[in-house]
């Protein structure tokens, strides 16, 4: 369908996602070059998704976060469509406002989030909360976290189900996961017709997954050989005799408590006052992530001068498994 420059514009500002789409197709370039070249422009070693290529053979480097701002972008410009008024062709107005210095700090204050002032209740809980929130507060999702703040998936469900860090990421839109478009109602660009990796047409991307996201990837192979998997068994076979060695009883005991009964680590240090039980000098949030710290890192020592090519991962998770 063809739309006048008026048609389109209250087509856009209306939601319609016929318009959307047909926008997005015609303004591709444009928006992947503002996306990647302006709003978030991939660090020179930072490991690509893809490239993009345009109808005048410029490439355009493809990551997670260039994705984000792809997304975005094309939201906003629906909604600037409201602004047309009909004095300008509409593709010299869109343009404008696409590069405008004002649309990218429009991005970096969405991108980044106001992380300035994090509330006090969330502080006093402690550094992993405080960090997994303003980390929440830049779109981070929960594995970048956890990589980020070399943290288990566990601790950071942890900090989630908190009343203050759900209160204050729900009030600002930042607490779920679910914030991109869906495939539906975005159009993706045809990376699979253009996309070009190390000189050569690359075939093994898919165009969208169900988030929205772009997405691909070769299929992998299988995680473990039979071999490898062997090694894995005998080194978890082994778990309980590293820690017994590595952490006193009264560290297994607290571990065990908050991990398998799991108890709150208020409830933990209140109990221990009125019984007038050593905690290990364990008073807030704060110390005992260092605590677990302390403790997860002395396992991985130990464990690691028996079997020197398990990686920090499965260290992590045979160390948390032990205590559920």
């Amino acid at each position: 369908m063809i739309y006048s420059d008026t048609e389109l514009a209250k087509l856009l500002c209306d939601g319609d996602s016929k318009a959307k789409k047909a926008f997005q197709i015609h303004y591709q370039d444009d928006l992947m070059k503002v996306a990647g070249w302006r709003l978030y422009k991939p660090y020179r070693d930072e490991k690509l998704d893809k490239v993009y290529k345009t109808q005048k053979k410029e490439n355009i480097k493809i990551t997670p976060d260039v994705t984000k701002a792809y997304i975005w972008l094309s939201e906003q410009m629906a909604l600037k469509a409201c602004k047309y008024k009909g004095l300008v062709p509409f593709k010299n107005y869109i343009r404008s406002v696409m590069w405008k210095r004002t649309t990218t700090i429009d991005w970096l204050r969405h991108h980044k989030g106001s992380t300035q002032i994090i509330p006090r209740k969330i502080i006093e809980q402690g550094k992993l909360f405080e960090d997994i929130t303003r980390l929440k507060l830049k779109d981070k999702f929960k594995d970048d976290i956890c990589n980020e703040l070399d943290c288990l998936p566990v601790e950071f469900e942890r900090v989630m189900a908190n009343e203050h860090v759900t209160k204050f990421l729900k009030k600002r839109n930042k607490y779920g996961e679910d914030r991109i478009i869906k495939a539906d109602a975005f159009h993706q660009p045809n990376i699979v017709d253009t996309m070009v990796g190390e000189g050569k047409e690359s075939k093994e991307f898919d165009h969208a997954d169900k988030s929205g996201i772009i997405s691909g990837g070769m299929i992998e192979k299988p995680m473990f050989e039979s071999d490898q998997q062997l090694y894995l068994e005998e080194a978890k076979n082994k778990i309980k005799e590293v820690i017994n060695k590595c952490l006193s009883a009264k560290e297994r005991g607290i571990l065990k408590v908050v991990i398998s009964e799991r108890r709150s680590i208020e409830e933990l240090i209140k109990d221990a006052k009125s019984d007038n039980i050593d905690l290990l000098g364990i008073t807030s949030h704060k110390e005992y992530d260092k605590f677990y710290k302390k403790c997860e890192n002395n396992f991985r020592d130990e464990i690691r001068k028996i079997y020197k090519n398990l990686d920090r991962e499965t260290i992590k998770h045979f160390f948390y498994e032990n205590f559920i």
